[in-house]
């Protein structure tokens, strides 16, 4: 019985065991599927990042390429040329010339193309006649002040509206222009420059603000080195960019597409800053309610000495997770229902020992009590076949009083004893007893019992 629970005992532990490796199993594959699932979500997100990317990279080589041919114009005329035609068709021909490339139209989101002059201190009040003699009376080099070489803008198409302001800005004079400008003269290469506020904004829906450059230089002088380049600038064709109006124009609604919820930040310096932000695709207030997302990438691209990082961030997308969830909860179902059969058989196998051990209690208790009113009682017993009459046991008592051993009399029939009764009494009650079937029989001869069965 000991051995037997510690055996039921040991298979219980068993079953407890597999049901915890199923579990275990069942949670593994479960969290190997939210991994695939993240991983597919992951790898969707970056391709989507890297899609963008490459839209606006296209699309500001695009704009190099604009402002490489306008600079062109300018660098296939002599100085001679150049000056007659500052004076007399050289403004029409720059808005004809901008009008036939159909920027807006081709290049949404560019606020302009212009020429800024670099003009020597010398020629600067030369100059400022010249442009006064050309129908703009007011117009001055802005800010004033006394410098060495001032710059002008002098031609900006489109021409009306808010681009006015800009006409006759010296942009030498704001540090981050410069840079910009100094760095295109000096690579002789389209420039970007960081983040500006234009000259062009007003007091609503004010955005940052860039500009990109491309020097022009005097023709027929050397260019070859940095020396030689700041010799011969001439001047430099640009356009100012409002940082909005233009990813909004390259990107063309791309965070409409379901599942492509995407946050990108434009950041002109490594330092992710505020003060550094020049687009974010997303309202403040609406940020403040979008769900957050841990899909975050950070991509840096250039454009000759200008590094835009562009940070982007998944939002509102909520993945997917119901494989997970089956494999989860098919797994436990099956690891349970397995456990619960292994349970029952054990109970099964655990009441089928009870009741083998209970029957073995009641043989034993029944050959207890055959021994106890046969085998040692002290009256001579003999067990009778009423077919034939055939001795089938004998006890020790009827050994005795018979006078023959067990082997003797197994091998006898009740007619052959010699008992106190004649052998036609005997014959008479076996004769009695036989049509009684199913019901016991005996007789008594002084202290000798025989039994029929």
């Amino acid at each position: 019985m000991i051995t037997y629970q510690n055996k039921v005992r040991k298979c219980t532990w068993i079953a407890w065991v597999l049901l915890s490796a199923g579990l275990i199993v069942t949670i593994y594959a479960s969290i190997n599927v939210v991994l695939n699932i993240n991983a597919e979500a992951k790898k969707d997100f970056e391709f989507a990042c890297r899609q963008i990317e490459l839209t606006v990279d296209a699309r500001v080589a695009a704009h190099e390429q604009i402002l490489v041919d306008d600079a062109a114009l300018f660098g296939a005329l002599d100085e001679v040329m150049r000056e007659r035609w500052h004076n007399e068709v050289m403004r029409e021909r720059w808005h004809t010339f901008v009008l036939q490339q159909k920027v807006e139209q081709h290049l949404p989101g560019v606020q302009g193309i212009g020429f800024s002059l670099a003009i020597p201190r010398e020629r600067l009040a030369q100059h400022i006649q010249e442009i006064r003699s050309q129908g703009f009376p007011d117009y001055d080099v802005r800010p004033e002040g006394d410098r060495e070489i001032y710059t002008s803008i002098i031609y900006l198409e489109p021409f009306p509206g808010s681009n006015l302001r800009a006409f006759g800005y010296d942009m030498f004079t704001e540090p981050v222009r410069r840079l910009a400008m100094e760095q295109a003269r000096d690579l002789d290469a389209p420039v970007l420059s960081g983040k500006v506020i234009l000259v062009q904004e007003t007091d609503q829906d004010v955005q940052a603000g860039t500009l990109m450059y491309v020097p022009v230089y005097r023709k027929g002088m050397p260019t070859d080195t940095v020396a030689d380049r700041r010799a011969a600038i001439y001047g430099w064709v640009y356009s100012p960019y409002r940082t909005k109006d233009l990813m909004q124009g390259i990107l063309k609604g791309w965070d409409s597409k379901v599942g492509k919820r995407i946050r990108l930040q434009i950041f002109d310096s490594e330092q992710l800053s505020a003060d550094s932000l020049l687009y974010d695709s997303k309202p403040k207030g609406e940020m403040e309610t979008a769900t957050a997302s841990q899909l975050t990438l950070q991509i840096p691209t250039d454009f000759n000495e200008r590094t835009w990082h562009l940070c982007f961030t998944q939002t509102g997308v909520h993945l997917n997770y119901v494989s997970a969830y089956s494999v989860l909860s098919g797994g436990a179902v099956i690891s349970l229902l397995l456990f619960g059969l292994i349970i029952s058989l054990l109970n099964t196998r655990f009441r089928a020992q009870q009741l083998a051990e209970r029957l073995t209690v009641d043989i034993r208790e029944s050959e207890q009590s055959y021994r106890n009113q046969f085998v040692n009682n002290s009256v001579a017993m003999l067990l009778i076949d009423p077919a034939d009459g055939a001795i089938i046991d004998a006890n020790v008592a009827a050994l005795s009083f018979y006078g023959y051993t067990r082997e003797q009399l197994l091998t006898m029939r009740i007619t052959d004893i010699n008992t106190l009764s004649s052998a036609s009494e005997v014959r008479q009650a076996m004769d009695s007893v036989l049509p009684k079937e199913g019901k016991q029989f005996h007789f008594q001869s002084g202290m000798a019992k025989t039994w029929w069965m």
